[in-house]
């Protein structure tokens, strides 16, 4: 049982920052050529917070329109580590390591798998990983939902209502993975009572992954049924 005696509101730390509107500085990143132009994302903020369980230092990336500020916080410490401007509104962030790092980085001799911010644009994907290298996955198609798997990402493809029937048809695969930050998104292919399939309904969307064990819940809104799978890299089988 969990008793909540006090409650309070959250007012993230890299509001501030953003207010602000700071000159750019040492750990800020600038990958920007905006021209002015304005959406709906532009207005609306979010925050995601994650906390390490070995240190108790919690990450906080707060983000509005096209900047993403990354804070750590130790109780009611908190300090800005860096920022990001990018060139479009900023419409998802999350954190992962990909195992395939495709590049070697001069602070990373062994190639280590390092954590990376990953911050999801309409056509792109940036990876800043936490050993300074910057990494840049374009998106072929547009994406309504993601999430951290071991390894990587997985991708949720957005299908529009005018494009529901044609999807019906062709049957074009709707779940992606993202091993690498200058990889392409894959197919994922689904096995289920001994045959496989790529996924392909557009009713079938994830909504929650766990790292260990590697498991994906994803929920059917057409029969209302929630399913759990077991994640592993696909190989040729003979």
């Amino acid at each position: 049982m969990i008793e909540v005696n006090n409650l309070s509101r959250y007012v993230p730390h890299g509001r501030k920052s953003v207010k602000l509107k700071p000159r750019a500085q040492q750990h800020d990143v600038l990958l920007s050529t905006h021209s002015g132009q304005t959406s709906s994302y532009d207005k609306l903020e979010y925050w995601h917070l994650t906390r390490c369980e070995n240190t108790g230092i919690e990450d906080e990336v707060y983000v509005k329109g096209c900047t993403a500020v990354w804070s750590h916080s130790s109780g009611d410490a908190k300090v800005r580590y860096k920022s990001f401007t990018v060139d479009t509104p900023i419409t998802n962030v999350v954190w992962c390591t990909f195992e395939k790092q495709g590049t070697k980085s001069l602070s990373n001799k062994n190639n280590d798998p390092k954590r990376s911010l990953c911050l999801v644009e309409e056509k792109l994907i940036k990876a800043f990983s936490e050993d300074g290298n910057i990494a840049l996955s374009a998106l072929p198609f547009k994406v309504t939902n993601i999430l951290s798997i071991p390894g990587g990402l997985i991708l949720e493809r957005n299908v529009s209502q005018s494009e529901v029937d044609y999807q019906k048809s062709k049957k074009i695969p709707t779940l992606f993975s993202l091993l690498s930050a200058l990889d392409e998104p894959r197919p994922v292919i689904l096995r289920y009572g001994g045959k496989t399939s790529y996924v392909s309904e557009t009713t079938l969307h994830v909504i929650f992954s766990c790292p260990n064990p590697p498991l994906l819940l994803t929920y059917d809104t057409s029969i209302g049924v929630h399913s759990l799978w077991r994640i592993r890299e696909a190989k040729t089988e003979v």
